[in-house]
């Protein structure tokens, strides 16, 4: 496929080797990242155990949810219209900024105020405020204007230099018990926070804040409310599951599966990573030349049904691995991780029709989809 080249007199509008370039630039930072990852996690889960482990994978589920209102789809948005070009990057730029660090800080507060409330173990509370920090961090992030622009390379760059950051700084704060889980938390936000700055680095020569009005600030809140929609369901589909083991089991049960789920998460990650190179070159196509648009769209969903049948068929043998790759401690996860890999194969294949709808600008039928998918 990556050789596939437009049939004669074709637009090039949406060319599959550019974006499987920029696809396959994204894939290797990301295999880097997840190296150091992994490495780090068979060390830190050994020393935590799976109750802290899991104390800090269901704060971070807890965020997530709260980073919803921190975000409510503003980027998504920006992003497609970044690379339409239907607005001045300026325009563009501003308005996400603002309303993003506007309801981060809400959103913030909210979580501190909340966690007694939310949070019922001990160790998961204690962890809660550095946890919550990513939402602070994440709303400085500038990585959907470098998606938007379809500059795959600086997002690769800022990725695995954040996990380079991360794989640095870890090994010195190793420790057991509670005080290893902050340090845990706080290494974590740290990569965050450096991949963030490469962004910045990267659009520097651009960066030009336009202090925006209401009626602009108001606009972009009402055209991004089926992007918030949908990924609210998105987000019940991957996160629901942990946080009912949290309320209904313990934070051990919690480790366990949030361990499992590590491997699948990173395939997923590699469809979010397709969708970054693809989204945006969709949505270009879309505004210049649509004829073409048929055949290659057809083209890319075959190539990710390669993908997602490959990992569908490797699912039952890497259930067999959890034991040998985070210790006896963890054998219970080995069902969990062969389901979850099966989900993975599924995800390779419908986030190519799902960000399809988005880049033609029919974001309520995706939602429509999404949730659809979500509650049943």
């Amino acid at each position: 496929l990556m050789g596939v080249s437009p049939a004669p007199g074709e637009s090039k509008a949406l060319d599959l080797r550019t974006l499987t370039r920029g696809a396959a630039a994204l894939a290797a930072a990301q295999i880097g990242g997840q190296i150091i990852g992994f490495a780090l996690l068979a060390v830190v889960s050994r020393r935590l155990g799976p109750s802290y482990i899991g104390a800090y994978q269901f704060d971070a589920q807890i965020v997530s949810w709260f980073g919803l209102a921190a975000v409510l789809g503003i980027p998504v948005l920006a992003s497609r219209d970044i690379a339409t070009s239907r607005v001045a990057y300026g325009a563009v730029f501003s308005a996400p900024m603002l309303l993003r660090v506007g309801l981060a800080l809400v959103t913030f507060a909210t979580v501190l105020l909340m966690s007694r409330v939310m949070v019922p173990d001990r160790a998961a509370r204690s962890l809660l405020p550095i946890v919550a920090t990513m939402l602070l961090v994440n709303a400085l992030s500038l990585e959907w204007a470098v998606v938007g622009l379809q500059r795959q390379g600086t997002v690769a760059a800022s990725r695995f230099l954040g996990q380079v950051a991360y794989g640095a700084v870890m090994p010195f704060l190793l420790a057991s018990g509670l005080e290893g889980a902050r340090y845990y938390a706080a290494v974590n936000v740290l990569g965050v926070a450096v991949a963030n700055l490469v962004v910045v680095y990267g659009l520097r020569h651009r960066l030009r804040f336009r202090w925006p009005n209401r009626g602009a600030l108001l606009r972009r809140l009402r055209l991004s409310a089926p992007f918030a929609w949908s990924l609210l369901m998105i987000q019940v589909y991957y996160t629901i599951d942990s946080l009912m083991l949290e309320y209904i089991k313990n934070s051990r049960q919690v480790g366990l599966y949030g361990i499992a789920y590590r491997v699948p998460l990173a395939v997923i990650g590699f469809a979010g990573l397709w969708v970054t190179a693809f989204y945006p070159a969709v949505a270009k196509a879309v505004a210049t030349d649509r004829k073409p648009l048929s055949r290659q769209l057809g083209q890319a969903t075959t190539l990710a049904c390669v993908f997602g049948i490959s990992v569908v068929l490797a699912a039952p043998i890497a259930g067999r691995t959890m034991q040998e790759m985070f210790g006896n401690a963890y054998a219970g996860a080995g069902p969990s991780f062969a389901i979850l890999m099966l989900t993975a194969g599924v995800i390779l294949v419908s986030v190519t029709f799902g960000n399809t709808l988005l880049a033609f600008g029919d974001e309520k039928r995706y939602a429509v989809g999404v949730s659809i998918g979500a509650l049943t």
